[in-house]
Protein backbone atom coordinates (compact mmCIF):
# COMPACT_ATOMS: atom_id res chain seq x y z
CA UNK A 1 0.00 0.00 0.00
CA UNK A 2 1.08 3.51 -0.81
CA UNK A 3 2.32 5.70 1.96
CA UNK A 4 0.48 8.67 0.88
CA UNK A 5 2.73 10.93 3.30
CA UNK A 6 5.66 9.57 2.24
CA UNK A 7 5.34 10.36 -1.39
CA UNK A 8 4.23 13.89 -0.47
CA UNK A 9 6.78 14.63 1.12
CA UNK A 10 9.05 13.12 -1.32
CA UNK A 11 7.45 15.22 -4.23
CA UNK A 12 7.78 17.85 -2.11
CA UNK A 13 11.39 17.61 -1.79
CA UNK A 14 12.45 17.00 -5.29
CA UNK A 15 10.14 20.55 -5.82
CA UNK A 16 12.08 22.45 -2.91
CA UNK A 17 15.24 20.60 -4.82
CA UNK A 18 14.37 22.23 -8.58
CA UNK A 19 13.58 25.42 -6.91
CA UNK A 20 17.25 25.68 -5.02
CA UNK A 21 18.48 24.81 -8.24
CA UNK A 22 16.77 27.54 -10.37
CA UNK A 23 17.68 30.35 -7.81
CA UNK A 24 21.21 29.00 -7.69
CA UNK A 25 21.92 29.28 -11.30
CA UNK A 26 19.63 32.58 -11.90
CA UNK A 27 21.53 33.87 -9.34
CA UNK A 28 25.04 32.77 -10.92
CA UNK A 29 23.91 34.13 -14.09
CA UNK A 30 23.35 37.55 -12.78
CA UNK A 31 26.41 37.45 -10.78
CA UNK A 32 28.70 36.59 -13.99
CA UNK A 33 26.80 39.65 -15.74
CA UNK A 34 27.48 42.34 -13.07
CA UNK A 35 31.22 41.12 -13.06
CA UNK A 36 31.54 41.52 -16.47
CA UNK A 37 30.38 45.41 -15.88
CA UNK A 38 32.36 46.25 -13.29
CA UNK A 39 35.48 44.90 -15.11
CA UNK A 40 34.52 47.82 -17.93
CA UNK A 41 33.45 50.87 -16.05
CA UNK A 42 35.75 53.39 -14.20
CA UNK A 43 37.52 53.31 -11.21
CA UNK A 44 35.63 54.50 -8.51
CA UNK A 45 32.27 54.18 -10.57
CA UNK A 46 30.05 51.26 -9.04
CA UNK A 47 27.50 49.55 -10.59
CA UNK A 48 24.72 51.21 -9.54
CA UNK A 49 25.72 54.67 -9.82
CA UNK A 50 26.47 53.36 -13.37
CA UNK A 51 22.55 52.29 -13.76
CA UNK A 52 21.57 55.50 -11.74
CA UNK A 53 23.41 57.18 -14.35
CA UNK A 54 21.77 55.33 -17.54
CA UNK A 55 18.69 55.77 -15.86
CA UNK A 56 19.06 60.02 -16.18
CA UNK A 57 20.03 59.83 -19.37
CA UNK A 58 16.53 58.05 -20.87
CA UNK A 59 15.58 60.78 -18.74
CA UNK A 60 18.06 63.39 -20.11
CA UNK A 61 17.38 62.24 -23.88
CA UNK A 62 13.80 63.04 -23.53
CA UNK A 63 14.76 66.51 -21.79
CA UNK A 64 16.85 67.45 -24.63
CA UNK A 65 14.19 66.74 -27.28
CA UNK A 66 11.33 68.75 -25.40
CA UNK A 67 14.27 71.72 -24.43
CA UNK A 68 15.35 71.32 -28.16
CA UNK A 69 11.69 72.32 -29.26
CA UNK A 70 11.37 74.92 -26.36
CA UNK A 71 14.64 76.38 -26.95
CA UNK A 72 12.99 76.97 -31.13
CA UNK A 73 10.21 78.49 -29.70
CA UNK A 74 12.21 81.19 -27.45
CA UNK A 75 14.45 81.76 -30.46
CA UNK A 76 11.77 82.38 -32.47
CA UNK A 77 10.02 84.47 -29.96
CA UNK A 78 13.15 86.57 -29.26
CA UNK A 79 13.72 87.19 -33.41
CA UNK A 80 9.75 88.19 -33.70
CA UNK A 81 10.86 91.11 -30.62
CA UNK A 82 13.80 92.12 -32.45
CA UNK A 83 11.93 92.45 -35.64
CA UNK A 84 9.30 94.88 -33.49
CA UNK A 85 12.11 96.65 -31.77
CA UNK A 86 13.30 97.45 -35.23
CA UNK A 87 10.48 98.63 -36.24
CA UNK A 88 9.83 100.85 -33.50
CA UNK A 89 12.91 102.43 -33.90
CA UNK A 90 12.55 103.36 -37.46
CA UNK A 91 8.99 104.82 -36.29
CA UNK A 92 11.04 107.01 -34.05
CA UNK A 93 13.42 108.16 -36.17
CA UNK A 94 10.80 108.92 -38.95
CA UNK A 95 8.99 110.67 -35.96
CA UNK A 96 11.80 113.09 -34.80
CA UNK A 97 13.08 113.53 -38.22
CA UNK A 98 9.25 114.78 -38.48
CA UNK A 99 9.76 117.07 -35.17
CA UNK A 100 13.15 118.67 -36.09
CA UNK A 101 11.14 120.16 -39.49
CA UNK A 102 8.13 121.57 -37.38
CA UNK A 103 10.55 122.56 -35.12
CA UNK A 104 12.52 124.70 -36.71
CA UNK A 105 9.41 125.85 -39.20
CA UNK A 106 7.73 126.80 -35.70
CA UNK A 107 11.21 128.97 -34.48
CA UNK A 108 11.59 131.11 -37.60
CA UNK A 109 7.70 131.95 -37.12
CA UNK A 110 8.45 133.26 -34.35
CA UNK A 111 4.93 132.57 -33.17
CA UNK A 112 5.87 130.59 -29.99
CA UNK A 113 8.21 131.53 -27.52
CA UNK A 114 8.76 127.77 -26.11
CA UNK A 115 10.72 127.32 -29.56
CA UNK A 116 13.50 130.00 -29.99
CA UNK A 117 15.79 129.68 -33.44
CA UNK A 118 18.46 130.79 -30.80
CA UNK A 119 17.82 127.58 -27.70
CA UNK A 120 15.54 125.15 -29.52
CA UNK A 121 15.37 121.86 -27.26
CA UNK A 122 16.81 118.67 -27.82
CA UNK A 123 15.49 114.49 -27.89
CA UNK A 124 11.75 114.24 -26.68
CA UNK A 125 12.16 117.51 -24.85
CA UNK A 126 11.83 119.33 -28.61
CA UNK A 127 8.72 117.09 -28.97
CA UNK A 128 7.13 118.52 -25.89
CA UNK A 129 8.17 121.94 -26.64
CA UNK A 130 6.36 121.56 -30.69
CA UNK A 131 3.05 120.05 -28.66
CA UNK A 132 3.06 122.51 -25.89
CA UNK A 133 2.93 125.03 -28.75
CA UNK A 134 0.10 123.50 -30.47
CA UNK A 135 -1.92 123.30 -27.59
CA UNK A 136 -1.55 127.02 -26.96
CA UNK A 137 -2.71 127.61 -30.61
CA UNK A 138 0.69 129.17 -31.78
CA UNK A 139 1.87 127.21 -34.77
CA UNK A 140 1.29 128.17 -38.02
CA UNK A 141 -1.33 126.68 -39.64
CA UNK A 142 0.23 124.75 -42.12
CA UNK A 143 2.13 122.52 -39.68
CA UNK A 144 -1.49 121.84 -37.46
CA UNK A 145 -1.87 118.59 -39.88
CA UNK A 146 1.56 117.30 -39.21
CA UNK A 147 1.28 117.67 -35.32
CA UNK A 148 -1.77 115.95 -35.75
CA UNK A 149 -0.73 113.22 -36.96
CA UNK A 150 2.44 112.80 -34.88
CA UNK A 151 -0.67 113.12 -31.84
CA UNK A 152 -1.31 109.32 -33.11
CA UNK A 153 -0.18 106.99 -30.80
CA UNK A 154 1.83 105.34 -33.76
CA UNK A 155 3.65 108.15 -34.39
CA UNK A 156 4.02 109.48 -31.04
CA UNK A 157 7.99 110.09 -30.16
CA UNK A 158 6.66 109.85 -26.24
CA UNK A 159 4.53 106.71 -26.64
CA UNK A 160 7.24 105.08 -29.31
CA UNK A 161 10.02 105.71 -27.02
CA UNK A 162 8.33 104.29 -23.84
CA UNK A 163 7.73 100.75 -26.27
CA UNK A 164 10.28 100.94 -27.24
CA UNK A 165 12.01 100.63 -23.55
CA UNK A 166 9.55 98.13 -22.60
CA UNK A 167 10.75 96.26 -25.35
CA UNK A 168 14.07 96.02 -24.26
CA UNK A 169 13.16 94.45 -20.91
CA UNK A 170 11.28 91.97 -23.04
CA UNK A 171 14.59 91.18 -25.41
CA UNK A 172 16.68 91.03 -21.97
CA UNK A 173 14.16 88.26 -20.71
CA UNK A 174 14.59 86.38 -23.57
CA UNK A 175 18.47 86.83 -23.46
CA UNK A 176 17.43 84.64 -20.06
CA UNK A 177 15.44 82.54 -20.79
CA UNK A 178 17.66 81.59 -23.86
CA UNK A 179 20.45 81.23 -21.67
CA UNK A 180 18.66 79.05 -19.04
CA UNK A 181 17.40 76.33 -22.04
CA UNK A 182 21.39 76.51 -23.31
CA UNK A 183 22.25 75.71 -19.01
CA UNK A 184 19.55 72.70 -19.33
CA UNK A 185 20.85 71.48 -23.16
CA UNK A 186 24.27 71.38 -21.66
CA UNK A 187 23.59 69.72 -18.70
CA UNK A 188 21.03 66.89 -20.69
CA UNK A 189 24.02 66.55 -23.15
CA UNK A 190 26.85 66.27 -20.76
CA UNK A 191 24.59 63.73 -18.67
CA UNK A 192 23.95 61.82 -21.93
CA UNK A 193 27.61 61.84 -22.66
CA UNK A 194 28.73 60.61 -19.00
CA UNK A 195 26.38 57.74 -19.53
CA UNK A 196 27.28 56.47 -22.99
CA UNK A 197 30.62 54.39 -21.51
CA UNK A 198 28.37 52.89 -19.10
CA UNK A 199 25.35 51.74 -21.15
CA UNK A 200 28.00 49.97 -23.32
CA UNK A 201 29.07 48.49 -20.25
CA UNK A 202 25.49 47.61 -19.22
CA UNK A 203 24.35 45.83 -22.42
CA UNK A 204 24.84 42.32 -21.21
CA UNK A 205 22.82 43.43 -17.96
CA UNK A 206 20.06 45.36 -20.18
CA UNK A 207 19.33 42.26 -22.15
CA UNK A 208 18.73 40.40 -18.52
CA UNK A 209 16.91 43.25 -17.96
CA UNK A 210 14.21 42.51 -21.06
CA UNK A 211 13.75 38.94 -19.98
CA UNK A 212 12.14 37.38 -16.85
CA UNK A 213 15.51 38.21 -15.03
CA UNK A 214 14.15 42.16 -14.88
CA UNK A 215 11.04 41.06 -13.63
CA UNK A 216 12.46 39.27 -10.68
CA UNK A 217 14.19 42.55 -10.34
CA UNK A 218 17.90 40.52 -9.24
CA UNK A 219 19.45 42.88 -11.80
CA UNK A 220 19.06 45.41 -9.32
CA UNK A 221 20.70 44.19 -6.60
CA UNK A 222 24.12 45.89 -5.48
CA UNK A 223 26.51 43.37 -6.28
CA UNK A 224 28.20 43.40 -2.55
CA UNK A 225 24.83 41.92 -1.79
CA UNK A 226 24.29 39.57 -4.77
CA UNK A 227 27.88 37.96 -3.60
CA UNK A 228 25.84 37.05 -0.73
CA UNK A 229 23.12 35.67 -2.11
CA UNK A 230 25.05 33.86 -4.41
CA UNK A 231 27.23 32.22 -1.86
CA UNK A 232 23.77 31.08 0.18
CA UNK A 233 22.15 29.87 -2.45
CA UNK A 234 25.88 28.24 -3.11
CA UNK A 235 25.56 26.71 -0.03
CA UNK A 236 21.92 25.23 -0.55
CA UNK A 237 22.40 24.07 -3.57
CA UNK A 238 25.85 22.43 -2.35
CA UNK A 239 24.13 20.77 0.69
CA UNK A 240 21.49 19.73 -1.96
CA UNK A 241 24.20 17.96 -3.99
CA UNK A 242 25.82 16.15 -0.91
CA UNK A 243 21.89 14.74 0.29
CA UNK A 244 21.97 14.04 -3.34
CA UNK A 245 25.23 11.38 -3.20
CA UNK A 246 24.24 10.48 0.69
CA UNK A 247 20.36 8.68 -0.49
CA UNK A 248 23.27 6.09 -2.44
CA UNK A 249 24.80 5.14 0.46
CA UNK A 250 22.23 5.96 3.46
CA UNK A 251 23.72 3.16 5.90
CA UNK A 252 26.24 5.65 7.19
CA UNK A 253 26.94 6.84 11.27
CA UNK A 254 26.66 10.32 10.14
CA UNK A 255 23.52 11.86 11.94
CA UNK A 256 23.58 14.68 8.98
CA UNK A 257 22.71 12.08 6.43
CA UNK A 258 19.42 10.74 8.37
CA UNK A 259 16.22 12.00 6.45
CA UNK A 260 14.74 13.87 8.94
CA UNK A 261 17.60 16.36 9.29
CA UNK A 262 17.00 17.12 5.09
CA UNK A 263 15.67 21.15 5.70
CA UNK A 264 18.34 21.69 8.59
CA UNK A 265 21.02 20.23 6.41
CA UNK A 266 20.51 22.64 3.59
CA UNK A 267 19.86 25.48 5.68
CA UNK A 268 23.22 24.57 7.13
CA UNK A 269 25.02 24.44 3.99
CA UNK A 270 23.83 28.02 3.19
CA UNK A 271 24.77 29.35 6.63
CA UNK A 272 28.62 27.93 6.24
CA UNK A 273 28.68 29.23 2.50
CA UNK A 274 27.96 32.71 3.66
CA UNK A 275 30.13 32.41 6.54
CA UNK A 276 33.18 31.52 5.00
CA UNK A 277 32.76 33.72 2.20
CA UNK A 278 32.27 36.73 4.90
CA UNK A 279 35.06 35.67 6.27
CA UNK A 280 37.60 34.96 3.14
CA UNK A 281 36.30 38.47 1.49
CA UNK A 282 36.81 40.09 4.68
CA UNK A 283 34.13 41.46 5.11
CA UNK A 284 33.62 43.11 1.88
CA UNK A 285 30.21 41.95 1.43
CA UNK A 286 29.37 43.39 4.52
CA UNK A 287 30.86 46.62 3.77
CA UNK A 288 30.11 46.16 0.35
CA UNK A 289 32.96 46.95 -1.63
CA UNK A 290 33.04 45.19 -4.76
CA UNK A 291 36.76 44.24 -4.54
CA UNK A 292 36.08 40.42 -3.91
CA UNK A 293 34.43 40.87 -7.27
CA UNK A 294 37.49 42.60 -9.19
CA UNK A 295 40.08 40.77 -7.65
CA UNK A 296 38.51 37.20 -7.23
CA UNK A 297 39.30 34.58 -9.43
CA UNK A 298 36.67 32.82 -11.55
CA UNK A 299 36.04 30.07 -8.87
CA UNK A 300 36.26 32.43 -5.97
CA UNK A 301 32.46 32.34 -4.91
CA UNK A 302 32.47 28.71 -5.62
CA UNK A 303 35.36 28.10 -3.09
CA UNK A 304 33.77 29.76 -0.73
CA UNK A 305 30.38 27.77 -1.18
CA UNK A 306 32.81 24.65 -0.92
CA UNK A 307 33.52 25.68 2.83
Amino acid sequence: MINWHVYARGLMRALFSLVIAFFFLLALLVASAQQQVMSQLDSGTSYSVARKTVSDAEQARRDLASELRQRGTLAGEKRALEQKSNDLDSALYSSMASVDQLAESIAHSKLCTRLDADGIPQGLAKWGAVYGCYSDNMVPAGNRGDIQALIDPANDPTKLTTRINRLKFDLQSADMALADSDARLKAAQATIAEAAKASNALQIVTLLDQSFVGILGLTHIPPSLMQITLCFLSGLFGALLITLVLLVYPNNDLSFTQTNSFWNRILLGGLIAVGVFVLIAGGVGVLGSSEAILSGQNNFLSFCAIG
